[in-house]
C-alpha cells in the first residue's frame, strides 16, 4: 500500500478511537507524555529538552523571556508543558479535530502542520498511540 494512503487511513481511524475515548485528564496525559520520552538527562538529537523534550520555538512561545536552559528543569518544564498542551488542543478544536489523547500527542510529537495535513511520520503515529495506551490505562 502507498505509504501515504496508509498514514492517512490510519490517521483516520486513530481519530475514530480516539474520538471514542473519555474526556483527557491533563495530569495523566502529561505523565504518559513523559513516560514515552524516557529522557534521560541529556538533550534530544534535534536540541530537545528536559522530561518532556520541549524544543526551543515551543519555550520562547511559552516562556518568553526565560532561558531555555530552564527546559531541563521538573517545574518549569512541566509549566511549558502544560502550556503547550493547552495551545495544541485549542489549535485542534478550532480546525474542528479532535483533542483527544491521540490526537494532541500525535500532534506534540510530529507537529500541527505535519499532523492536520496527513503527513505525520509513522514515528510519530506509534508515538501517539504509546501515550494514548498509558493515559488510558493508568489507575
Amino acid at each position: 500500500m502507498n505509504p501515504r494512503v496508509l498514514s492517512i487511513w490510519l490517521c483516520l481511524a486513530c481519530c475514530a478511537v480516539s474520538s471514542c475515548a473519555t474526556t483527557v485528564d491533563e495530569a495523566r496525559l502529561l505523565h504518559a507524555m513523559r513516560q514515552v520520552e524516557e529522557w534521560d538527562g541529556r538533550d534530544g538529537a534535534r536540541g530537545e529538552r528536559g522530561p518532556w523534550q520541549i524544543t526551543g520555538a515551543v519555550w520562547s512561545m511559552h516562556m518568553p523571556g526565560r532561558p531555555f536552559a530552564e527546559a531541563r528543569h521538573e517545574g518549569p518544564a512541566r509549566e511549558c508543558a502544560l502550556r503547550h498542551l493547552a495551545w495544541l488542543r485549542a489549535q485542534l478544536r478550532a480546525r474542528g479535530c479532535d483533542d483527544g489523547a491521540f490526537m494532541v500527542a500525535l500532534t506534540w510529537n510530529a507537529g500541527l502542520a505535519r499532523t492536520l495535513s496527513g503527513k505525520a511520520p509513522m514515528r510519530a503515529y506509534n508515538h501517539a498511540l504509546r501515550v494514548e495506551n498509558l493515559h488510558r490505562h493508568r489507575p
